[in-house]
């Protein structure tokens, strides 16, 4: 489970059953079930990490998949915030590997 405030007034908190919710003004907006985007349910993982950059977030799991999410074009100027899925990565598998992501100061991911 972690949490992240995406800006003032607006947070992402994500639980571990793999549901993201996106809360603004104390109010949730948006409900984001399956966040992985896996159809598997045998490959059905728990988060466990959360990062803000300027366009999105990405969630980590347990396993070492990452999920990226964009938020939606049109709300630059809007009230309300939507995000929409982009890619979701699958680490090779094997045991015991780790992966680093790093979000540098001009929020390119690398």
């Amino acid at each position: 489970m972690d949490h992240a405030w995406i800006e003032e007034g607006r947070l992402i908190v994500a639980n571990d059953q793999d549901t993201v919710y996106v809360i603004q003004q104390n109010q949730v907006i948006q409900v984001i079930d399956n966040c992985f985007n896996i159809n598997d349910s045998d490959s059905m993982t728990s988060i466990t990490s959360l990062a803000v950059f300027e366009r999105g977030f990405i969630i980590g799991s347990d396993n070492g998949t990452l999920s990226v999410w964009t938020r939606d074009e049109d709300d630059e100027d809007a009230i309300s915030v939507h995000f929409s899925f982009l890619r979701t990565k699958k680490p090779p598998s094997i045991k015991n590997r780790k992966i680093l992501l790093n979000i540098n100061s001009h929020n390119k991911i690398s």
